[in-house]
C-alpha cells in the first residue's frame, strides 16, 4: 500500500514540475535573489536539482522496502545550517529601473510605525494606485533599528505584512517570488500561510501541496486555512485526481470535485461571500465551474476583494461567460495598460471637451500619440465650476509648468466646496503626508496617501485632499503615476 502511495506521489511531482518551471519569471538582473540551493551529489547517486522552494524542507532519501528514493522530512541528525537575515528586508525591486521607491522609502519610520502603517492601508481598487502600492510592499528600503516581533507575539513582522498585502492585492506572483526570498530561513506559521496561499493564486497547487506536507507540522496548526489545504492535497497527490497521464487541469478539477463533495459546504449566491473564504475553497468552487452559467453584471463584483477576484481569473474556464467578465473586471482593477488605453489622453489637436469614446475614431499616428503623453490639452481654468476637476486642471498644469501650486489656489478650491459633501481626512493624517514629503519618503508617502483616497471614492475625496496627495507624489519623483492617475480621473469625470 505504502509502495502505491509514493509511486503516486512521485508520480503527480513528475506531472507538475514543469508546469512549475514554466511558472517562473525572471526576476531582474538587479534584483538580489537567493540562488536556488540543491541537494548534495554523492558518489551512490548524482546531483539533483530542485525547486528553490521545496529543497530546503525535503531531503532525498535511498531507503525503503521497494529501493525507491523517498521524499522524507529531514533527519535529526542533519541538520540544516539557518542563515541569520534580517527577513523584515527582504525585497524584489533594487533601483529605480526596477521600479523601487528608493532606500528612504521608510525613512524616518520606526518599525512599528512601518508595520501600523502597512497594516491600515487597504490594496485600491485602482491599476496605477494598485502598481505604487506593490511597488511599495516589494522595494527594496532601509529600515530604522529594531527586531521583528518574538514568535510568542501576536503582531505580524513586515515580512508577514508584505506577503498579506500582495496577497490581498491579488498579487500572487509578486508573493510567491518574495516568499521564495526566505531561501533556507525557517518561515514562521503566517509567513508559511501567505506562501502557500500565494502558490495558489500563482496555480501551482502541486508545489504548494508538497510544500505543506514538507514543513515542519508546528507550522501548521490546526486551522481551517490548513485543514483545507491538507484535504485537497489527499486527493491531487493521490489516485483520486485520476490516471498520471490526465492533463493537470482535469487532475485539479477531479480533486476539487472530491474536495467539495467532502467538505459540503453551499455555492454562495453572491461573489463578495467568497472574500472570507479559504483560498482552497474559492480555487475549488472555480476549478469545478461553479459559476460557470451565471452572467454576471458590474454590479455582481462590488465588494469583490482582489485576492477572490484573482483566484477566479487564475481558475475559471476563460471561455465561459463567466471566466470572461472575470477577466475583463480584473484588467480593469489591474492592468495599467488595458486602464490608459480606455482613458488614453488627448493629444494636443484634439477637443478637450471630447469624450471618451472618441478615441476609437482617431487615426494609429494620433492614437499612438495618445497613448505616449500624459497631458491633456490645456484648459480654460476659469470656466471650470467643478471644484475636483478644477482640482485636477491645476495639478496636470502645474506639473506641465514646473511650477508649485499657490496657497491662493487652495484658497479657492475651499471657496468652491463650500456646502458641497466632500470627504475632508482629518489633520492628523494630513500632517503625516507632509511629513513624508519632508523626509523624502516615497513608501511612507504612497501608503499615507492611498490611505486618505481610500477613505471614500475618489469623487467624494474632498479636492484639497486629492491634489495635496497629487503634488506629495509629484514632489517625490513619481509624476508619471500622478500625471497619469489626474488625467484619467479628469476623463471619468467628463464621460459622466
Amino acid at each position: 500500500m505504502y509502495s502505491k502511495i509514493f509511486l503516486s506521489l512521485l508520480c503527480s511531482v513528475s506531472l507538475l514540475a514543469p508546469n512549475f518551471a514554466a511558472a517562473q519569471t525572471p526576476e531582474s538582473s538587479s534584483s538580489a535573489t537567493a540562488p536556488s540551493p540543491s541537494a548534495p551529489a554523492t558518489s551512490e547517486q548524482p546531483a539533483m536539482n530542485f525547486s528553490p522552494i521545496l529543497p530546503v524542507k525535503i531531503k532525498p532519501r535511498q531507503e525503503g522496502a521497494d529501493g525507491m528514493s523517498k521524499a522524507a522530512a529531514p533527519i535529526t541528525e542533519e541538520k540544516e545550517e539557518q542563515i541569520d537575515i534580517d527577513v523584515e528586508t527582504l525585497a524584489l525591486l533594487v533601483t529605480a529601473n526596477d521600479g523601487s521607491l528608493g532606500k528612504d522609502a521608510w525613512k524616518n519610520l520606526s518599525r512599528v510605525n512601518a508595520r501600523q502603517l502597512i497594516s491600515e492601508t487597504d490594496a485600491p481598487k485602482n491599476p496605477i494606485l494598485r502598481d505604487l502600492f506593490v511597488r511599495a510592499l516589494l522595494s527594496d528600503a532601509s529600515l530604522e533599528s529594531g527586531s521583528a516581533p518574538s514568535s510568542e507575539s501576536s503582531d505580524k513582522d513586515l515580512f508577514v505584512l508584505r506577503l498579506e498585502k500582495l496577497v490581498e492585492a491579488g498579487a500572487f506572483d509578486e508573493a510567491f517570488r518574495l516568499y521564495r526570498k526566505l531561501g533556507a530561513t525557517t518561515p514562521t506559521p503566517l509567513a508559511a500561510q501567505m506562501g502557500i496561499d500565494a502558490m495558489i493564486g500563482n496555480q501551482q497547487l502541486g508545489i504548494a501541496c508538497l510544500e505543506s506536507k514538507a514543513m515542519d507540522p508546528s507550522l501548521r496548526p490546526t486551522t481551517t486555512f490548513w485543514v483545507d489545504l491538507q484535504t485537497f492535497c489527499n486527493s491531487l497527490l493521490g489516485p483520486a485526481s485520476g490516471p498520471i497521464d490526465l492533463e493537470e487541469t482535469q487532475r485539479q478539477a477531479n480533486a476539487a470535485r472530491v474536495f467539495l463533495t467532502a467538505e459540503k459546504f453551499p455555492v454562495p449566491s453572491l461573489l463578495k461571500d467568497l472574500n472570507p473564504l479559504t483560498s482552497v475553497r474559492v480555487m475549488t468552487l472555480a476549478r469545478t465551474g461553479a459559476f460557470d452559467k451565471t452572467a454576471p453584471g458590474q454590479s455582481s463584483f462590488e465588494d469583490v476583494s482582489l485576492r477572490t477576484l484573482g483566484l477566479l481569473k487564475t481558475y475559471s474556464n476563460p471561455e465561459t461567460v463567466f471566466g470572461k467578465a472575470v477577466a475583463a473586471q480584473w484588467d480593469k482593477l489591474t492592468n495599467i495598460t488595458e486602464s490608459s488605453e480606455k482613458s488614453a489622453p488627448e493629444s494636443s489637436n484634439t477637443a478637450p471637451t471630447a469624450p471618451a469614446v472618441s478615441e476609437k475614431t482617431k487615426d494609429t499616428a494620433t492614437a499612438q500619440e495618445a497613448e505616449n503623453s500624459i497631458e491633456p490639452a490645456p484648459q480654460p481654468l476659469d470656466s471650470l465650476t467643478n471644484p475636483l476637476e478644477y482640482a485636477l486642471s491645476i495639478f496636470l498644469q502645474s506639473q506641465r509648468d514646473g511650477t508649485p501650486i499657490a496657497q491662493s489656489i487652495y484658497d479657492k478650491i475651499f471657496s468652491l466646496t463650500v456646502n458641497l459633501d466632500y470627504v475632508m481626512p482629518n489633520d492628523e493624517i494630513m500632517n503625516r503626508l507632509t511629513r513624508a514629503r519632508d523626509n523624502k519618503a516615497a513608501g511612507d508617502a504612497v501608503m499615507t496617501g492611498l490611505q486618505i483616497l481610500n477613505q471614500a471614492s475618489v469623487e467624494k475625496i474632498h479636492p484639497v485632499a486629492l491634489l495635496k496627495v497629487l503634488e506629495t507624489w509629484n514632489s517625490l519623483g513619481l509624476s508619471t503615476e500622478s500625471g497619469r492617475f489626474a488625467h484619467n480621473l479628469q476623463k471619468s469625470l467628463k464621460v459622466k
